[in-house]
């Protein structure tokens, strides 16, 4: 019977660690969202429509962070490219990520030539919330700029660019600091 015994207390402390390991990451994951969430706001999205302008990061936006591309497929060797960034976004920055977009698309998809064309602006606006407890966070206002890429083997006329070089020289831009620029005017409705 002892070693049964000795058996049933391992087991016992194994559990025990295994339990206080996954109460921890219970505890520390939270932690650890909350502080990410709130270093740097600005890079993941969360952006107020108030203070200095914030560089719209070249990445995949999403929910919880905005602030980037997406694109959808219209058509064969044609897609809807949609760039969001902070009220203080400078426009140049979101037509170069749209650009971008479109270039690297085409090099992955082995689609030689685009163009972007039937560039459209928009804002949205969200309005100031408040908590029970009286906090909460202020305007979250976005800039936005919907484009169409059309991609063709050969190059059609001159305002198509050559994907995989236009790729790389964009990339390498949007990696530059940007300098300071006025913002353009944004005005939500009242």
């Amino acid at each position: 019977m002892q070693p049964t015994r000795v058996r049933q207390r391992t087991s016992l402390a194994l559990g025990r660690t295994a339990l206080a390991s996954l109460l921890a990451a219970c505890v520390l994951t939270p932690c650890l969202l909350l502080a990410a969430c709130s270093a740097g706001n600005e890079s993941i999205g969360a952006v107020g429509s108030l203070g200095p302008p914030a560089t719209v990061p070249y990445q995949p936006s999403n929910a919880i962070a905005p602030a980037g591309f997406k694109e959808s497929l219209l058509g064969p060797n044609h897609y809807r490219i949609e760039v969001t960034g902070n009220a203080n976004a400078s426009l140049a920055r979101l037509e170069k990520i749209a650009a971008t977009r479109a270039a690297e698309i085409g090099r992955d998809n082995r689609l030689r030539y685009f163009k972007l064309d039937n560039l459209q602006y928009a804002t949205r606006c969200t309005p100031k919330r408040s908590t029970h407890r009286g906090g909460g966070h202020g305007e979250l206002n976005y800039r936005i700029l919907t484009a169409e890429a059309t991609y063709a083997p050969t190059a059609p006329d001159s305002t198509y660019r050559e994907s995989r070089a236009a790729f790389d020289q964009l990339r390498a831009e949007l990696d530059q600091p940007e300098p300071p620029a006025e913002p353009a005017p944004f005005h939500c409705p009242a």
